[in-house]
């Protein structure tokens, strides 16, 4: 390291290139800290007195970052900011110089010679300061007055033109570059192969006042490395993590991401102003992974963290259900939800299981919201859950999650149906963040065309004015006052409408029939309103109990789903065309229990009906026969063992997304598999032995299992009349 003072002028004087490596953040000085190097250098400028003013260090690594090359080309560590500002401030001095034709020791030409182009190069090496990104582009337009590039830097033209005002305020240039000439730097160069420029780095911004945590742990993973690996790390993987996080309203969740990401591979909860030591620790501590790994790594959880919490997830019903539990605020559930979204990228989670974990957080959140329950321990209580799911789980997650949740006590318990029932009651639900989310979640429910919610607000049908009309009073009674105080900000005395304004005060039988009232609502929530004939408290609770029933499906206690009745003989006509091919398909199923004794595979068979048109059976977690109805044909879908037996020629179709975890498959390669099928066409001997082979090894994964998740969507009906 070698470490001097030097007049600026000086120490730009020369052929020398200034490059600001890539990792380094764009120009982003504003106007207090142009005003007060301005204002310093016209001080130091009108007072003879003084005889230098100090701008702060320039720090670089004194070896050339190319091999060979006639200008020296010196990668700027720290000093960036004001190199690229006093740029700035030499054009547009020699720029008014020229127009202005006054006599001056210097020109602009000589500027231009001497401080801001390399005279002679061609190409790049003319340019005495390289920035990084499009502040080079930008910069470089400037300095030579060329048209702008099509997306300009900002904060430089801002910069150019507040200079360009203060000089040509300015009487006396000659002045001016005397204050200019005045001006020192710590002159500070390194070594790469003896000095640690983070070190030193960290030391002269060791307050942390200019730089994000984002930005110093960016700077430290990437200063660590040559200039070769910086560029390819920056441009494989921290360009686009900055991408995800550049749009507007997006930037400030930069540091919280990466606090999350912390939480999620370490375990542990930084705080928010040690996000960059944390980052540096389980830098160090991960001795057996590289920077671009951990870097990619970064990569790989922003993109979840873009579909999560910038909802950019493409499932519609994964994407719902990321909307929902935003609504919610919780914060501190991003961890765990990016730790469960790895794992379903991974294939550890089918997509009907991650369907299941998240509608449990949402009513494990909402009940606990509902209930009064301290929210500052949802932190600990997902760290906890964060921690559960990064250790590998034999069974099955939502299982494992359920009992994690239910075993909760106190104020970090999962609240049964008698507690929330009665809170949901009697919350003053309007006073809830979280009010419009549960009406519209309500109105919703079941519902095959979602209603937009835009332009609802929430209703008052009792209304909020304590000096209730003469009317309101009548048909509350005399108690009116005490019936208002309490059910007025009840789930029983709220609703969604398009005309708040409309109903303002109106009574309720006005409310009920003017144009867009109750009546012409198309709202489940305000049927039952249509058909009243009068408001009040028996109406009120009458409708919070109704309300509560439905709360009680939505939101539902863990495990005590139930599901509706169905016609099983319906659903075997509706998939299979012929008697003749049902009969088939039962010889198929019977095939499965040939393998396999019923009594020790019976708790992790399952016979599930998705959707109108299939039938599948399942065993443990993996679906082994399905039938799929197609007009009038039917498809059946396979797993198959395709490690072991070639169906390279046999007339299948592979499923998208068919192949099973390397979690279950234990080695092999196991396949999901489309197969034209009516009772004349029976599978090949190949297909068959390929079939058999999933089912075994199906049986000897799943067998020691007590029980697993599809289970819960087991229709008995359905298997009996299989195995009848």
């Amino acid at each position: 390291m070698e470490a001097r003072q030097n007049n600026l002028l000086k120490f730009l004087n020369g052929p020398r290139q200034f490059i600001i490596p890539i990792y380094q953040r764009t120009y982003s000085w504003g106007e207090e800290q142009w005003k007060e190097l301005f204002e310093d250098i016209v001080r130091t400028a009108e007072n003879p007195s003084l005889a230098s003013h100090f701008i702060g260090s320039i720090v670089y690594t004194s070896e050339s970052i190319y091999q060979v090359s006639s200008v020296p080309q010196l990668l700027v560590i720290d000093g960036q900011q004001r190199l690229t500002t006093i740029f700035l401030l030499l054009s547009i001095l020699g720029k008014e110089i020229e127009n202005r034709k006054s006599e001056s020791e210097i020109n602009r030409k000589k500027i231009n010679r001497y401080y801001l182009f390399n005279d002679g190069e061609e190409g790049e090496l003319k340019y005495k300061l390289l920035l990084n990104h499009n502040d080079r582009l930008t910069l470089n337009s400037l300095l030579e007055e060329k048209e702008l590039p099509p997306s300009p830097a900002t904060r430089l033209i801002e910069a150019y033109k507040y200079f360009d005002n203060q000089i040509n305020k300015f009487k006396n240039l000659n002045i001016l570059f005397n204050g200019i000439k005045k001006l020192i730097i710590i002159d500070l160069s390194l070594e790469r192969d003896k000095d640690n420029p983070q070190l030193i780095f960290e030391s002269l911004n060791s307050k942390g006042l200019d730089l994000s945590q984002t930005d110093l742990i960016r700077n430290y993973t990437l200063m660590r490395m040559n200039n070769r690996e910086q560029i390819e790390i920056y441009n494989d993987y921290w360009i686009k993590i900055e991408n995800i996080f550049r749009p507007i309203g997006r930037q400030e969740y930069f540091d919280p991401f990466i606090r999350d990401y912390l939480i999620t591979v370490t375990g542990r909860i930084p705080k928010k102003d040690r996000i960059y030591h944390e980052f540096k620790r389980y830098i160090n501590n991960s001795m057996d992974d590289s920077i671009k790994n951990i870097i990619s790594d970064v990569y790989k959880y922003s993109k979840i963290y873009e579909k999560i919490v910038f909802l950019k997830e493409e499932d519609i019903k994964l994407l719902e259900l990321f909307k929902n539990i935003k609504e919610l605020d919780v914060s501190v559930s991003v961890p765990f939800l990016l730790k469960l979204y790895d794992l379903y990228d991974k294939k550890f989670l089918y997509k009907d299981e991650m369907i299941d974990i998240l509608k449990m957080i949402e009513t494990y959140i909402f009940r606990r919201a509902i209930c009064g329950l301290a929210a500052n321990a949802l932190s600990k209580i997902f760290l906890t859950l964060t921690n559960l799911f990064r250790k590998p789980i034999k069974e099955s997650y939502t299982e494992e999650l359920r009992n994690a949740l239910l075993s909760k006590t106190f104020n970090q318990r999962f609240p049964e149906d008698e507690e929330f029932g009665e809170k949901f009651k009697t919350i003053e639900l309007y006073k809830k963040k979280l009010c419009k989310y549960t009406l519209e979640k309500i109105e919703n429910f079941n519902r095959k065309e979602k209603v937009n919610f835009e332009d609802y607000t929430i209703e008052h049908i009792m209304p909020q004015n304590k000096e209730l009309s003469s009317q309101w009073q009548q048909e509350l009674g005399e108690n009116w006052k005490n019936i208002h105080s309490t059910y007025l900000h009840t789930i029983g005395n709220l609703t969604l409408t398009c005309y708040n304004s409309e109903f303002s005060d109106k009574s309720f039988i006005e409310k009920r029939d003017i144009e867009g009232g109750f009546k012409d609502s198309p709202l489940y929530l305000n049927k039952t309103l249509a058909k009243k004939e009068k408001w009040n408290e028996i109406e009120i609770i009458k409708r919070s109990d109704e309300l509560i029933l439905k709360a009680l499906q939505i939101w539902y206690y863990p495990g005590l789903e139930t599901l509706p009745e169905i016609n099983v003989r319906e659903i075997i006509a509706n998939i299979f065309p012929t008697e003749r091919d049902f009969s088939e398909a039962k010889k198929l199923v019977k095939q499965i229990l040939d393998l396999q004794d019923y009594d020790k595979i019976k708790h992790i068979l399952s016979v599930t009906h998705p959707y109108q048109n299939v039938i599948n059976i399942n065993l443990g977690q993996w679906l082994i026969l399905g039938f799929e109805r197609r007009e009038d044909f039917i498809r059946l879908h396979i797993c198959i063992d395709y490690a072991k037996y070639d169906v390279q020629n046999e007339a299948i179709e592979f499923i998208t997304n068919g192949k099973f975890s390397d979690r279950w498959a234990n080695g092999g390669d196991f396949h999901i598999v489309r197969v034209l099928w009516n009772y004349q066409n029976s599978l090949s001997e190949v297909l068959k032995q390929a079939w058999y082979s999933s089912i075994l090894h199906c049986c000897s994964i799943f067998g020691k299992w007590k029980s697993s998740s599809v289970m819960k969507h087991h229709i008995p009906g359905l298997l009996e009349v299989f195995i009848e």
